[in-house]
């Protein structure tokens, strides 16, 4: 699948998208709503090297060497317990403060954590501060640890030169290595050390950290988002169907005449929707059809006696996609607009036309055929029941079922004989609708699509496959058959789309009839 064709399938299914991804951000909200509240606050230390006091400079290593070595001094126990009893906690702050380095600042970021505002910045500021005062101790410990043995060699000599004469050799090396040691000493007590300082205390936070509704909405609607993108795809790809009209009208490159609901067609909806598609079969015969349907119209063999183009063509690409159904329904809402129809049944292997209108399938087109005298067909020819008030109108319906079952019928239905039948039917009728067999069961189809001036490819929902119904398409199209478009068969329409909106009632009445 290419991108264009992933992208036309995402298009054709956005509403489902969209609205799982919807679903999916309002429940991530609401779940996280009901979560217990969690407040986060930090403190920041900074942490001055002696280098850096006495004015040097700190590479970047030296940087995140010092920082990290804080870090983990400040996870240590002895930290932990110090801030228990700097903030006079009765539970050890183990687990409720972390400690994150910020090597290039020099800062450690101490951020507690608790369902309430003020004990979360209570738990951070205690572990600043204790820290800060350990760290103070520890460099003490070892500005002592450092003086001690300067401190107890300068005891030593002096006890040393209490002992002996003042003019002596040896108290004159004791008197120059005493001066030095106190010059040491100096320079000990004013050498700075590391050390660390609170430099933003933490305060108390108004808002939790989490959970976070409006952050989890947005992060399920795009997990959703995406999630529902691959779900439409691998469907695509392996249910091998459309899932929706404007997925097969892009696909295909044909104009969607129609979208069935899943109803009986004496429901509203479904009466809706025959209305429609017969409003776009009078005005997609009453156009003219340009160069390409021109040139094919001239290639066909029967000549019409009017201007008028009325043989339509109901075919699908599979069996039991609902072609008869659109035919015998499409034929009753043209009769219900007052035209002179009538239905031919051209499927003379497996007709189905007489269950439709519940009437005998002999006598019908297959005498016609097989005596091949045309002054026959009235004799083929049943009226269908209409409502008085479409009689009142001037509608009428007749059929030509299929009649006796015939070999060789695609030399029967590409005869003279068919042709003659056509023509005058033509020559009679406001409307022909010829109901076909499928197109890629065999070859009747591309033979009775010679005497259409418009063919409506019936494409069911759940049964037709992309790829056989693409193979129709191109099968029409290459021996120039007129498509006039598509009906989308067993669509989950909603009921909203075919409302009845100031409608007669007595003319509802009627087509329902029709319907029936």
């Amino acid at each position: 699948m290419d991108s264009n064709q992933q992208l036309r399938t995402l298009w054709s299914s956005r509403y489902v998208i969209v609205a799982f991804s919807l679903l999916a951000a309002i429940a991530a909200y609401l779940a996280s709503s009901s979560f217990q509240k969690r407040y986060d606050a930090s403190a920041l230390a900074q942490i001055i090297p002696a280098q850096q006091s006495q004015g040097f400079g700190l590479s970047t290593d030296q940087l995140l060497q010092t920082t990290n070595f804080y870090a983990e001094l400040a996870r240590t126990t002895s930290v932990v317990n110090a801030a228990k009893n700097e903030g006079k906690f009765s539970e050890s702050l183990d687990g409720k403060v972390d400690v994150a380095p910020q090597p290039d600042l020099l800062v450690l970021k101490f951020t507690g954590s608790s369902e309430d505002p003020k004990t979360a910045a209570a738990y951070a500021n205690a572990y600043a501060q204790a820290f800060t005062r350990e760290v103070g101790d520890l460099q003490e410990v070892e500005r002592r640890r450092t003086l001690a043995a300067p401190q107890r060699r300068a005891i030593e000599i002096r006890d040393r030169l209490g002992k002996i004469p003042a003019d002596s050799p040896e108290a004159t090396a004791l008197e120059t290595e005493l001066t030095a040691l106190q010059g040491r000493l100096a320079d000990l007590a004013i050498t700075p050390t590391d050390s660390v300082r609170v430099i933003q205390p933490a305060i108390v936070p108004t808002t939790a950290a989490f959970p976070n509704p409006a952050r989890n909405a947005v992060l399920a609607f795009l997990i959703a988002f995406v999630l529902a993108c691959g779900a439409v795809l691998l469907r695509h790809t392996f249910a091998d169907r459309y899932v929706s009209a404007e997925e097969a009208a892009v696909d295909l490159g044909l104009p969607v005449m129609a979208e069935l609901p899943r109803a009986a067609a004496t429901d509203s909806k479904a009466l809706e929707a025959f209305r429609k598609l017969r409003a776009q079969v009078e005005f997609s015969l009453a156009s003219d059809v340009g160069d390409h349907h021109d040139a094919s119209t001239a290639n066909r063999r029967v000549r019409r006696a009017k201007d008028q183009r009325n043989v339509l063509l109901v075919t699908s690409p599979e069996p039991a996609s609902g072609k008869t159904y659109v035919s015998s329904n499409l034929s009753r809402a043209l009769a219900a607009d007052g035209r002179g129809v009538v239905t031919v049944d051209g499927d003379l292997r497996r007709p189905t036309l007489h269950n439709a209108f519940a009437m005998p399938q002999e006598p019908g087109l297959g005498e016609v055929l097989t005596a091949g005298e045309v002054g026959d067909l009235p004799l083929s020819m049943r009226p269908v029941p209409l409502p008085e008030g479409v009689r009142r109108r001037g509608g009428s319906l007749e059929a030509i079922t299929a009649g006796r079952t015939l070999l060789e019928t695609p030399e029967r239905l590409s005869s003279d004989v068919m042709a003659t039948i056509v023509e005058q039917l033509h020559a009679d009728y406001d409307f022909v609708v010829l109901d076909s067999p499928p197109v890629l069961a065999i070859v009747d189809a591309v033979v009775l699509s010679r005497y259409a001036d418009g063919v409506v490819l019936v494409v069911d929902a759940r049964r037709s496959r992309r790829r056989n119904v693409r193979r129709a398409v191109e099968t029409l199209r290459a021996v120039e058959a007129p498509i006039l478009g598509l009906v989308f068969n067993k669509s989950n329409v909603s009921a909203t789309e075919y409302g009845y909106y100031g409608a007669y009632p007595s003319v509802l009445r009627d087509e329902a009839e029709i319907g029936q």
